[in-house]
């Protein structure tokens, strides 16, 4: 959102942001046939469009009892939402920004979630660790997208669930499509949901300035990262969607028993 290198922007956010509540940064998603989001006990009203999200993602998805992992967890709301409303049995999220374990490890504090700071092309887990995982909007920063793919397909459990969704730049589509379609994973659905991402943001851009900007602090000295941060999301997102240099694809894979 702010520097060419993720993870260098990650370490910034968590210093220049480090709010609790600020646990989404998804771009959200927004079903008018299904009218407004509900606001949800535990999460800030804001992330009412990143929650739906996650429920979308989720949608048919058994999880009660089951072992989650997120890979690029961020700050954790994801993962939040499957432990307090998914009845997952365990919950582990990773992420290549030291800055976002560190904070995830501080906010969410429930004993059956678990940070760990890795890298998607070498999880440190073993084989078959987990019934379901979740990639969502981290893996277009990736260097070695098929390398990831077969990490997340080694660490899942033969019948086990893969939910994989990502904005893709539109000259790269093919390519994160072959890797899909190569990974060893069965594709049980795709679907392209650019507008409704783009809805989602369109309709939440006074409440995300407001909710970033009462986030400036002096003794930060945050105000100029918060506006960059603003403006990442609410123009050059934003636009990118609108204007569809970029589509929002969502793949939901099974691992073959």
């Amino acid at each position: 959102m702010g520097d060419s290198d993720p993870r260098s922007f990650y370490e910034k956010l968590t210093t220049m942001v480090p709010a609790d509540h600020y646990v989404f940064m998804n771009h959200g998603y927004f079903d008018e046939t299904e009218g407004e989001p509900a606001v949800h006990e535990g999460f800030h009203p804001v992330h009412r469009y990143s929650v739906a999200f996650i429920e979308f993602l989720f949608r048919g998805i058994e999880l009660e009892g089951k072992d989650l992992l997120e890979i690029g967890t961020g700050r954790g709301g994801n993962l939040s939402y499957a432990v307090k409303y998914g009845g997952v049995r365990s919950a582990t999220g990773v992420d290549l920004s030291d800055g976002n374990i560190r904070f995830c490890q501080r906010v969410h504090s429930l004993p059956n979630m678990t940070f760990v700071q890795s890298s998607a092309d070498d999880l440190p887990f073993d084989d078959a660790s987990f019934d379901v995982a979740l990639n969502l909007e981290s893996s277009h920063s990736y260097p070695d997208v098929p390398k990831f793919f077969a990490e997340a397909l080694r660490v899942v459990r033969p019948g086990g669930t893969f939910l994989y969704a990502d904005n893709i730049f539109e000259d790269r589509i093919e390519h994160y499509r072959n890797a899909v379609e190569t990974s060893g994973f069965e594709i049980v659905s795709y679907q392209e949901i650019t507008p409704k991402v783009e809805r989602a943001m369109k309709a939440n851009r006074e409440p995300l300035e407001a909710y970033l900007k009462s986030m400036i602090d002096p003794e930060l000295d945050n105000e100029a990262f918060v506006l960059r941060l603003i403006n990442g999301f609410n123009v050059r997102v934003y636009e990118m969607y609108r204007d569809r240099h970029a589509i929002f694809g969502f793949w939901h894979l099974k691992k073959p028993e």
